[in-house]
């Protein structure tokens, strides 16, 4: 989905439920965490559409308002939709 639709959260459920993960399964890998697996259970139901702009997206939007004083793009996987971004008015 792009980045300005993005995906409804309940999406994200249904394609979980769909593909039958099993949770002990995920559970024994070493990058999931029993808590982690848990939050799946928030995407029931809400029909709010989640988006994941990119840091340029991001800065393309900002800069008008703002100075960027530093980023950060965390080294995890998809860490790239996770930027940070430290700004001042």
């Amino acid at each position: 989905m792009c980045t300005q639709r993005g995906i409804p959260v309940h999406e994200v459920y249904r394609l979980w439920t769909t593909r039958r993960m099993k949770d002990e399964v995920l559970a024994a890998r070493p990058d999931w965490e029993g808590r982690d697996i848990d939050t799946i259970e928030l995407y029931t139901g809400p029909n709010t559409p989640h988006t994941f702009p990119s840091l340029q997206e991001l800065r393309s939007v900002l800069h008008e308002f703002f100075d960027e004083v530093s980023a950060l793009t965390p080294s995890y996987s998809l860490g790239d939709r996770c930027p940070t971004l430290v700004l001042r008015p």
